[in-house]
């Protein structure tokens, strides 16, 4: 019977070694893909239409892992609003065109190696609508993060 009490006891203290191993594994492998992303936004873009502000955001894959999905990126924003009023906001993804606060990924560029998917060497085109749109000779800020964590940004002038 005792036997049998340590015998299981050492099965449940082995299970839990394997499942801390396991974690810290899975752990390590993320820190490694943080470690080798790296994103450089280069440029931005802005255009009054109305009621809404369209800014178009250069950034390059400059690390050695590809970028994706875009859909679990963020895009943040800071601006002031035609009013005078503060705007900070992230906005939502979309695959298709944009709408009120929302961005997209338009574009890819060289698009080689994994077509769709934002792989290293490649330039991606962020579309982003802003609404309240922003004011005219302010400087706002665009924050863009990869699933990862790893973050740039750039400022743009409607």
């Amino acid at each position: 019977m005792l036997l049998s009490a340590f015998g299981l006891l050492g099965g449940t203290q082995l299970q839990a070694w394997t499942e801390q191993v396991e974690a810290m594994r899975a752990d390590l492998a993320r820190q490694g893909a943080r470690a080798r992303t790296l994103i450089s936004a280069v440029s931005a873009t802005a255009t009054a239409g109305g009621s809404s502000t369209q800014v178009q955001v250069a950034v390059d894959n400059d690390g050695a892992e590809a970028v994706h999905p875009p859909s679990e990126m963020d895009v943040i924003v800071l601006y002031t609003a035609v009013n005078g009023s503060t705007v900070l906001t992230r906005l939502t993804y979309t695959g298709g065109g944009v709408g009120s606060n929302e961005w997209t990924l338009s574009g890819l560029s060289p698009d080689r190696g994994n077509p769709g998917i934002w792989d290293p060497g490649e330039r991606a085109t962020l579309d982003l609508n802003l609404v309240p749109p922003a004011k005219a000779g302010t400087t706002g800020l665009v924050v863009i993060s990869t699933p990862n964590g790893v973050t740039d940004q750039v400022y743009f002038t409607p």
